[in-house]
């Protein structure tokens, strides 16, 4: 995933459809106002389109304009929106380790609004961000408080990962409160500040230091190691590439597709997609290796799972290629994996 275009997970996607479902949508509607079909929201990693992520957020904060709808969606986003970064962060150490890594790792959700983090003297400060290509696009539709999601959101996973009533130090918008302020100050536990040069939250290193409920040094290493595993910065997955990648996620595990079919599938010809995916930085071929991979760790960690099952679910059609590819990738057989990363 580059840092040039705006990208999003499908998790996170989802997650604002459950907001509108909240405040009364029919999510079969957002899907189609979004120009979406569901069977995108079945993989929670694919990527979404970001001009479709701002039909949803549109038609979700249109529909309710003098409530605090930003801040109302924050509220309820869990760890599992954030894909396999969420499972790492539910088993650091404590609250201030699981927002560090989440601002290091971020890119592998999203970027259509990042969170920059510093620390301050008073503990660590969080501000944020929307992507300028999604505050230029003509259709989209950002309310002044739409970075209540973003800073709410990191409020309600501190409570969730910890289970403590976590506040922050302090609060601060640039808008001025769409709805009634005493929502804002009644979640976050303190008094906000509106009408501020930025739109930040505070933690204070007391608040920080706060253990996590789940604490295992196990687990997290081994949710890190498949988060690192993403992590590619030659990886470049603009339009196209994430459009074959959709494609091939949901038709693997019955084969290969032939890029034929792949392009014919995108309405274009093999050539013109090959053409498009060099100008993006990548190939068929590299999407794949890309999805086997991922597709690999996300198997190997099941014991219940045989190697030669997992063969079968990534495409290969016999096991001699996929031990060759898995320790190609991985520099060990799977049995050797499983056995470092103490999976019986």
């Amino acid at each position: 995933m580059g840092s040039g275009e705006p990208y999003i997970i499908a998790s996170i996607t989802q997650g604002l459809i459950l907001g509108g479902m909240r405040v009364g949508l029919d999510p079969r509607d957002m899907l189609k106002h979004a120009g979406l079909d569901v069977d995108v929201l079945e993989d929670g990693d694919a990527l979404v389109h970001f001009e479709r992520q701002i039909e949803v957020s549109r038609m979700l904060f249109m529909h309710q304009p003098k409530f605090n709808t930003c801040l109302r969606v924050g509220k309820h986003f869990v760890p599992r929106r954030y894909g396999v970064i969420g499972n790492m962060l539910q088993h650091g150490t404590t609250f201030g380790q699981a927002l560090v890594d989440f601002g290091k790792f971020q890119h592998l959700a999203t970027n259509f609004i990042v969170r920059h983090i510093s620390h301050v003297p008073e503990g660590m400060r969080i501000t944020v961000q929307t992507h300028p290509m999604v505050e230029k696009h003509q259709r989209y539709w950002g309310p002044s408080g739409m970075h209540e999601t973003s800073l709410a959101s990191s409020v309600a996973l501190g409570r969730q990962l910890t289970g403590k009533h976590i506040k922050p130090l302090r609060v601060s918008f640039r808008h001025i409160p769409i709805g009634d302020r005493d929502e804002h100050e009644e979640f976050f536990g303190v008094p906000v500040n509106f009408g501020s040069l930025v739109d930040e939250i505070v933690f204070d290193q007391e608040t920080l230091d706060t253990p996590l409920l789940h604490t295992n040094h196990v687990m997290y290493r081994r949710a890190l190691d498949l988060v690192l595993a993403k992590v590619d910065p030659t990886a470049n997955l603009r339009p196209t590439g994430a459009t074959v990648r959709q494609r091939l996620m949901h038709t693997l595990h019955d084969g290969i597709p032939k890029i034929s079919a792949v392009a014919r599938s995108m309405g274009m010809s093999t050539r013109t997609l090959q053409r498009r995916l060099v100008s993006e930085g990548t190939s068929f071929e590299g999407v794949l290796e890309q999805i086997r991979r991922e597709m690999v760790l996300n198997y190997v960690v099941d014991a219940s799972v045989s190697t030669y099952e997992i063969a079968g679910l990534v495409g290969f059609g016999e096991p001699s290629p996929f031990f060759r590819a898995f320790r190609r990738w991985f520099g060990c057989t799977p049995k050797e994996w499983r056995r470092k990363h103490g999976i019986a």
